[in-house]
């Protein structure tokens, strides 16, 4: 079982996507993430338009890419069907 968890951000508006990004990067900063080695990310941009990356200390962006969603979505499902 992996360490994987959705994370919510008390104080800000879960609308206002900048101001979770700001309080993510508080978090990270404040060491609450562990050693926050790298992050995947999606963002809806409206229009039928994704935007997606990664940032962090890997060595293969592509490949730790995919294995990071991957290993988000199915925690997530596992999650989901647990309740």
């Amino acid at each position: 079982m992996s360490n994987l968890k959705v994370v919510p951000f008390p104080g800000a508006d879960v609308r206002d996507v900048a101001a979770q990004l700001r309080a993510l990067a508080d978090a990270v900063e404040k060491g609450e993430m562990g050693d926050a080695h790298n992050i995947a990310w999606v963002m809806d941009c409206g229009d039928s338009r994704l935007e997606f990356g990664m940032m962090g200390q890997s060595e293969s962006f592509g490949a730790n890419f995919v294995l990071l969603l991957n290993m988000a979505l199915h925690r997530f499902m596992a999650d989901l069907t647990s309740r």
